[in-house]
């Protein structure tokens, strides 16, 4: 739930400010200012993300297909080992195995990024 989509959530706020502001006049759209709620901007990231992945998971438990949050390696073609995280390890096999494994975020390397407080990463914390 870091990255893609929340991600998008937030440029999404950020191009409508932009559309607002450049580009209302001209095409008739008229305002007095435009204020950016953001933790109303952070709720709707939030609420966009636990959506998508409750519907994942929706169609997991529809597929009769066992979600499992641990370390894991591949021991054959059709055997993995996964270490839960209450450290106990179990052997599996199966004819198919998905391996999600996550994303975390990337800071670009521009000077002065960390140290600014109006750049955030799709966490909606301060870089």
């Amino acid at each position: 739930n870091i990255g893609c989509i929340p991600t998008k959530c937030l440029l999404h706020s950020a191009e409508l400010v932009s559309q607002i502001k450049d580009q209302g006049a001209e095409i008739g759209v008229e305002t007095d200012g435009v204020r950016v709620n953001f933790p109303q901007v952070i709720a709707h990231k939030n609420a966009v993300s636990k959506q998508l992945t409750s519907g994942v998971a929706g169609l997991l438990k529809t597929n009769k297909i066992e979600k499992i949050d641990c370390e894991a390696y591949f021991l054959g073609t059709k055997k993995m080992n996964v270490l839960r995280n209450d450290d106990t390890e179990e052997a599996l096999d199966a004819d198919v195995h998905i391996l999600a494994t996550g994303s975390v975020n990337s800071v670009p390397p521009i000077p002065g990024i960390k140290d600014n407080p109006n750049c955030i990463d799709s966490t909606g914390s301060r870089t």
